[in-house]
């Protein structure tokens, strides 16, 4: 298979190459491709767990006029089939060496 060219990156600890688009495609060192949608990105691979972020925006519109809105983010947890294994709301942030959900 071609090596899709957009968004192509590292993922360190352990390196990984992959690229993202409408699919989050792993050609380094195991190959694997699950499908994400528009608002997620990939954060890490480790422990042969794919960590997501996602992110959600929602308002409430009355008259033209955004009444209520609320971001936030979800970690999502995939395995390498793109079965979801896991999901808490915050987000990965990596600080030195370790990794926390803020």
């Amino acid at each position: 298979n071609k090596i899709n060219l957009y968004n192509l990156s590292l993922i360190p600890d352990p390196l990984h190459l992959i690229s993202q688009d409408d699919e989050i495609e792993s050609y380094y060192p195991q190959r694997f491709s699950i499908p994400i949608k528009p608002n997620e990105n990939i954060i890490c691979i480790k422990d042969e767990k794919i960590y997501i972020s996602a992110w959600y925006e929602e308002e409430d519109i009355i008259d033209d006029e955004i009444i209520n809105y609320k971001y936030y983010e979800k970690m999502l947890i995939y395995d390498f089939y793109g079965k979801k294994l896991d999901e808490k709301l915050g987000c990965l942030q990596r600080i030195g060496n370790n990794w926390y959900l803020i």
